[in-house]
């Protein structure tokens, strides 16, 4: 399983949709490649949300991802078609912080059903 932390590299295609929220239309892919910046948890649902440096993109609308230079994608759409390019510098530590922060999160949202 891929374990993504801050300053991994990484390469990902993502779907690019138009028109409505309620009748999206598919337009095409879009393949990114960058650097995390930053990953984190949410308070409320615990979903794991990446920002992403981006160093390149190619294929639909990659001209507004680049002018963008960051971008925020939640984890469920990175990790669905991700590639490991590099791994940073104390690689097992981050990977161990960001599997407590994980571990937290989860057991801060049972907590609010109980």
């Amino acid at each position: 399983m891929l374990d993504l932390t801050i300053g991994c590299s990484i390469e990902f295609t993502e779907g690019v949709f138009g028109g409505s929220y309620r009748k999206p239309k598919f337009l095409g892919e879009r393949t990114i490649t960058g650097k995390i910046v930053t990953e984190s948890y949410g308070v409320d649902r615990g979903q794991h949300t990446f920002t992403i440096e981006v160093e390149k993109a190619q294929g639909f609308a990659a001209d507004e991802v680049l002018e963008r230079g960051k971008i925020r994608r939640k984890g469920r759409n990175v990790y669905k078609d991700c590639r490991l390019l590099a791994k940073p510098d104390g690689y097992e530590e981050l990977r161990e912080d960001k599997h407590e922060r994980g571990d937290a999160a989860r057991q801060r949202r049972v907590d609010t059903w109980l």
